[in-house]
């Protein structure tokens, strides 16, 4: 009870409560519309039943009057087969009832007593009906009703049909005013009706699932109410159930439903409006305040907080109204903070430069503090390069930038700064920082804010003020600060890592491509033109790998120095990968492209000062113009590559024009690239075999599988070059494996038909070795050739030690584990070292042919060669001489302990079969008998 008594305390719970009052009208009003309902439902219930319970009274004396004519029927035909007469009063009656009355014998018509003519086959139906005792006779728009009697008597079959008189089947004083009536059948069809009545209708009326009444508008445009009641037929005369149907004006049906309408709506109506009326008045009296509220938080909500509630109401309201306003002051407040906050969080995701960015501070810290003057210091090179701080005068709303030296000023405060919020200044030292300065002043204090990226002071914030109040949150305000100013120094970090080479500092690849492409997009001149320079470092790979990789990127930073500073302005340079670089020259004429090309290989070829090392390189640069040669970026650098590549060729240290031999080159490139793809299917390549004679023993020692490549139209092509390219293209794979199992299986026949047991050598690229499936391939081969793995050696380069020794030793030891033995092939052209030779899972080196030549021209040659041989015959591995061309060369081998030699001084390279013709016949005495002379 405490509970009710307390709201009457407040006025509002007072006011509230009469309001509750008038609502209770609302119930009682629903009340009545429910009542209204019940009442009208009742009304219309009872006068559809009503019009059913017609139908059913109809139907009722309908059925008894066909019961009265059929017991009449009956006894007229008793009395007829007992040759009794019919008396007066049945004879009366008999004529009340029918029309027509005849007697059938075994289905012969005998006698008609009412009525003479009767249609012959209306006669015969009726003679041979079943067992019915009801018959209809369709006469159009309504159906002649017949009743049947049936008697057997002295074996004879007799049979009374009559037809009955509409006035008796059918009377009209049964129905009342306004009233009509049908009779049909389920079927819709109809036996009588006092009034047209469509069969749909009909059909719809009695077969409805719920009621059996039905609204229809007549051919007059009255709607019509109709019920209906079913007449059960088949006990008494065989037939189907009759259908009663009673129409009547739906608004004489429902005429005390219409009259209670009249009445009951407009009152009802008339007590709604006078509650709507009460509760509009009274609602509009208290909804005043609550849309001064409702105007104030719509504000709120559309950021206008300035907004503010006036209400002088004495209540509650008045008090809501006050809070409101106190919360709209403190969300002004912590807005405009928010938002100063907002605004230095944006400079994260808005690129701009440090200077806008300051600037933006600066003006923001006037809503946190009372400063009179402040300074940023940006300590990060990467945000600021510049020895400047920036510093804002709040009295004059000027921002500066004022020169100082940033290095010495952080050296002043890296050891207050660490593990400090703030550092206290004073005015003398402040003015000590910076003497050419006049804003430091004695009647400030002043207080420096550490800013911190990770452990390293990156920038501060130094503070001038008089008045010592800040707002709450201004540690906040440090906080997004820092956040920024290390967001921007990320950004700058990021970009500088996506954009430059992290190594010398020019543009990478990718922003190289980038830039030039917008150059080529953002043309606007019809005759633009431009160049492209593409240099590559001649000798730098001896560099790495003789002075190591720390050296080698430090003549990589001072070259890509050296091409920066010799450019010309409006130039881009990039880092292209490895040892090349690329640049990208607005137009210059071709003469002065030439002499910018040779004063960049004259600067890049200068003595490097590395440390203890000094390092001598050179360069070739290949250069494509825009548009003569080429209009996009991929097609510039493609024509600029090759025309590098040319001066390669031509020696290297010097600079060459694209032309138009070199794109004659390229499309020979790419011809010879669609030949590889079908040299295996097409049979294009050969396998010939070059014999190693062993020149100790003197005997045919073993063979070489090389490859020849015959060109349908142009006919031999080098080897060397079919395999360059092969490599390039990822080709040398499925060449190569074609290599080892063709050399296998001749290496298996011979043996098979025991005319050799010697080995079969076969060159390995460094590609095929590291694929990853090679070991797989290699058994393979041994498997389905059936060759011995002890008859198999395997060539490889030096290269395949360069790139990742590791890796390749442990894949030359397993293919020992085979019995396979392992030659280093063209020894001495890489750039292996002879002290970790003996560290390799190998068995056999071959001196290069290239050393071979230089025995008759250079002498040091020999003693290099000698040295070769004696190393091998110490680490116990056999050597063998490639390119032996003349006695001098066989000579020399012999006398200094050469294990086998291969070259044309014995025989060129041989196809199979001529192999197998040296095999029977070796002939290796007259290549020692011409030593012995």
């Amino acid at each position: 009870m405490k509970l009710e008594l307390s709201a009457f305390k407040s006025r509002i719970g007072r006011r509230l409560f009469l309001l509750f009052l008038i609502v209770i009208f609302i119930p009682l009003f629903v009340t009545g519309l429910s009542s209204f309902k019940e009442v009208s439902q009742l009304i219309s219930y009872e006068h559809k039943e009503s019009l059913r319970r017609t139908s059913q009274e109809y139907g009722l004396s309908l059925f008894r009057r066909l019961s009265d004519a059929r017991r009449y029927l009956s006894i007229a035909l008793t009395d007829l087969t007992d040759s009794t007469p019919i008396n007066d009063d049945e004879w009366a009656l008999l004529k009340v009832f029918f029309n027509q009355l005849h007697i059938y014998r075994d289905k012969q018509h005998k006698l008609s007593l009412l009525g003479s003519d009767i249609d012959a086959s209306l006669s015969q139906t009726l003679a041979t009906l079943g067992d019915e005792r009801l018959f209809l006779v369709n006469q159009g728009d309504y159906q002649d009703v017949w009743l049947v009697e049936r008697l057997e008597l002295d074996g004879s079959q007799y049979i009374a049909a009559a037809q009955l008189k509409e006035e008796f089947a059918w009377p009209e004083t049964e129905l009342g005013a306004y009233e009509s009536l049908c009779i049909a059948l389920m079927s819709g069809a109809t036996i009588h009706c006092t009034e047209p009545m469509p069969n749909e209708k009909i059909q719809q009326v009695i077969t409805q699932p719920n009621t059996p009444t039905l609204s229809w508008t007549n051919t007059h445009g009255t709607k019509m109410l109709a019920s209906y009641w079913a007449l059960f037929m088949d006990h008494q005369f065989r037939v189907p159930d009759w259908y009663i149907i009673t129409n009547k004006p739906e608004s004489i049906v429902l005429s005390q439903l219409t009259a209670f309408a009249r009445t009951y709506i407009p009152g009802a109506l008339l007590a709604l409006l006078l509650i709507v009326l009460l509760s509009v008045i009274s609602i509009r009296r208290y909804l005043k305040p609550v849309d001064a509220l409702i105007k104030g938080t719509q504000a709120l909500s559309e950021n206008d907080l300035t907004y503010r509630i006036q209400l002088n109401t004495n209540d509650e309201y008045q008090e809501l109204a006050e809070s409101f306003n106190a919360m709209a002051r403190k969300l002004e407040d912590e807005f405009k903070v928010n938002s100063t906050l907002s605004s230095i969080d944006r400079r994260i995701l808005v690129k701009t430069d440090i200077h806008a960015c300051a600037r933006e501070i600066l003006q923001s810290l006037s809503m946190l503090s009372f400063p009179n003057n402040a300074c940023i210091f940006i300590f990060d090179p990467f945000l600021q390069p510049e020895q400047v701080i920036f510093h804002y005068n709040y009295t004059h709303n000027t921002f500066t930038d004022i020169p100082t030296n940033l290095d010495q000023l952080r050296n002043s405060l890296q050891h207050h700064s660490q593990g400090e919020n703030s550092i206290s200044c004073s005015a003398d030292q402040v003015q000590a920082w910076f003497p050419q300065s006049r804003w430091p002043s004695k009647q400030e204090s002043y207080r420096f804010y550490p800013l911190f990226h990770g452990n390293q002071l990156m920038s501060g914030l130094l503070i001038g003020q008089t008045e010592k109040q800040r707002h709450a949150r201004f540690p906040e305000f440090l906080t997004h600060t820092a956040v920024v100013f290390n967001a921007l120094h990320r950004e700058k970090m990021l970009e500088r890592q996506a954009n430059y080479d992290k190594l010398t500092g020019l543009y990478n690849r990718s922003y190289f491509q980038f830039s030039v492409n917008q150059r080529l997009k953002s043309r606007d001149a019809p005759g633009y033109q431009a160049s492209m320079l593409f240099i590559d470092l001649d000798r730098f790979k001896n560099i790495n790998d003789t002075l190591g990789h720390h050296t080698g990127d430090q003549l990589l930073i001072e070259a890509g120095q050296r091409i920066l500073k010799h450019l010309p302005e409006d130039t881009i340079a990039s880092r292209f990968g490895g040892d090349e670089f690329t640049v990208f020259i607005p137009y210059l004429p071709q003469d002065a492209l030439a002499s910018l090309a040779q004063r960049l290989i004259q600067k890049i070829s200068e003595i490097y000062r590395l440390g203890d090392y000094s390092a001598n390189i050179s360069a070739s640069i290949g250069i494509s113009r825009f548009p003569q040669d080429a209009e996009s970026f991929e097609s510039l650098l493609r024509c600029a590559d090759m025309a590098m590549y040319q001066a390669k060729a031509k020696g290297k240290e010097c600079f060459e024009f694209y032309s138009q031999d070199l794109s004659i080159a390229l499309e020979h490139r790419t011809k010879l690239e669609r030949y590889l793809r079908s040299a295996i299917d097409n049979d294009y390549m050969k396998v010939v075999y070059q014999p190693k004679v062993d020149i100790q023993n003197r005997c045919l020692s073993g063979f070489e599988a090389l490859s020849r490549f015959i060109h349908p139209t142009a006919g031999f092509i080098s080897p060397e070059e079919v395999f360059t390219i092969a490599e390039e293209t990822g080709m040398v794979m499925e060449l190569g494996y074609h290599v080892m199992i063709s050399a296998m299986k001749q290496q298996a026949a011979w043996q098979h038909a025991g005319i050799w047991q010697g080995r079969m050598a076969i060159n390995i690229s460094p590609i095929q070795l590291f694929d990853i499936h090679f070991l797989e391939h290699l058994d393979q081969a041994i498997y389905s050739s059936g060759v011995k793995p002890e008859h198999i050696e395997l060539e490889i380069t030096e290269g395949v030690f360069l790139d990742n020794m590791q890796k390749a030793t442990e894949r030359l030891n397993q293919i020992r584990e085979k019995g396979i033995t392992i030659a280093i092939d063209d020894f001495g052209t890489g750039y292996s070292s002879l002290s970790y030779i003996s560290n390799l899972p190998i068995d056999n080196l071959k001196i290069d042919r290239s050393f071979i030549l230089q025995l008759e021209k250079d002498k040091r040659y020999k003693g290099v060669i000698s040295s070769i041989i004696t190393m091998a015959q110490h680490l116990n591995l056999r050597v063998t001489a490639e390119g032996i061309e003349n006695l001098e060369h066989l000579y020399f081998m012999i006398d200094h302990q050469c294990n086998d030699i291969q070259g044309y001084l014995y025989s060129k390279p041989l196809n199979a079969e001529e192999s197998e013709a040296l095999l029977r016949n070796p002939q290796t005495e007259k290549l020692f008998i011409l030593t012995a002379l």
